[in-house]
């Protein structure tokens, strides 16, 4: 089996800014609710505290209150989104330029050799022929905004051959006195 080997020499910025942004807006997002809930119970457990400083501290004028343990998942996200974005941005510059000098990671991959299980895998199914079908004409639409084309003018009548069983004489080759190209008779 041949062995194939690749140097990653590079990494796209642009294209680790779009997906690394994401990840980190979903994961922050994450941590935020995490954090949410953890803060919630700490602040029911100190409301449960008696003294004079838990009424200050948490439920009284110093009291962070419910609006921010709603928010607090939206503000983590956008927060970490952007920090661990400008974070890999700078690692992966880093990683560009000293793959550039020193050379990048390498990799070596070999084809999966067959073995006797993957012949008895099902088949995917094939295409089954659908028998041809005769379609018509398309009927003639006109075209909107455009006028119809005039029908094409009536030619001479065709002629039946008589009883007898003669065909009709056939029509001169040239054309007669009306013909539009014909040069003027004197």
């Amino acid at each position: 089996m041949a062995r194939v080997r690749y140097e990653i020499k590079s990494l796209g910025i642009w294209t680790f800014v779009r997906v690394g942004f994401f990840l980190n807006l979903v994961l922050g997002f994450i941590a935020g609710i995490f954090y949410s809930i953890l803060l919630g119970i700490i602040m029911l457990a100190g409301s449960a505290l008696p003294g004079e400083y838990s009424d200050q501290l948490y439920g009284g004028e110093l009291s962070i209150g419910a609006g921010f343990l709603v928010i607090l998942p939206f503000i983590m996200a956008f927060v970490i989104a952007v920090v661990n974005t400008i974070l890999g941005v700078i690692c992966l510059g880093a990683y560009n330029l000293l793959a550039r000098l020193v050379g990048g990671f390498e990799l070596t991959l070999e084809p999966v050799p067959t073995s006797a299980s993957a012949a008895t895998e099902i088949p995917l199914p094939t295409a089954v022929p659908v028998p041809p079908q005769t379609i018509g004409p398309a009927p003639s639409l006109p075209i909107v905004g455009r006028p119809a084309p005039p029908p094409p003018a009536p030619g001479p009548a065709p002629v039946e051959p008589a009883p007898g069983g003669s065909t009709p004489p056939e029509p001169p080759a040239s054309p007669g006195p009306d013909y539009k190209d014909s040069p003027p008779q004197p």
